[in-house]
């Protein structure tokens, strides 16, 4: 008797840990573990994010129309400071959070240009809003993070041309800064 019922309460915890799993990856976060806090052994949580750690980063553009989402971990997080960059995003810099093109789908009217030889750059058709810059032949995709659902989500891990940053700008983080292009790492 008391073996099946210490076995009932291992397969409810079993079942509760994979439901949690599986809401994590279909959904790709933790939020649906608040609800169920208390309910939970401390330990709990941790699995979870342990098991299923990706942050999936959806977006999109001011009026709706385009939309994206990645299912992967990003490839890096930075700050460009370049001239192309503020002119393109019509900003002091550009906030990017850089993905393989694979782990990206975007849907909506996109309309794209060229801005250099290899960067194309991506705004919604209706309202302008940029979205992305993209290095096809490179694999890579550059999402603005102004275009996030939760721009809290950017994590930048550097600045890069600040010989071009705007002079009224002072970075005030500890994060590198390079004067040009950051180090080259195929992308």
């Amino acid at each position: 008797m008391i073996r099946a019922r210490i076995w009932g309460v291992v397969r409810a915890f079993l079942w509760g840990v994979f439901m949690s799993v599986v809401l994590c990856c279909l959904f790709g976060d933790n939020q649906h573990l608040e609800l169920n806090r208390r309910e939970q052994p401390p330990q709990y949580p941790q699995l979870v994010k342990e098991v299923c750690p990706m942050t999936i980063f959806r977006g999109g553009c001011l009026c709706g129309a385009v939309r994206y989402e990645t299912t992967a971990d990003p490839l890096n997080q930075r700050v460009c400071h370049c001239q192309e960059c503020q002119k393109a995003i019509g900003a002091a810099f550009n906030a990017r959070v850089l993905m393989s093109l694979d782990d990206v789908s975007i849907t909506g009217p996109v309309s794209t240009f060229y801005s250099s030889e290899t960067l194309e750059r991506g705004s919604c058709s209706r309202c302008g809003s940029s979205i992305f810059s993209r290095r096809t032949p490179a694999g890579v995709i550059g999402l603005t993070a102004g275009s996030l659902d939760d721009s809290s989500l950017f994590n930048p891990d550097m600045h890069f041309w600040v010989s071009s940053k705007q002079p009224w700008l002072e970075i005030a983080d500890d994060l590198p800064q390079y004067l040009e292009g950051p180090p080259s790492k195929g992308y």
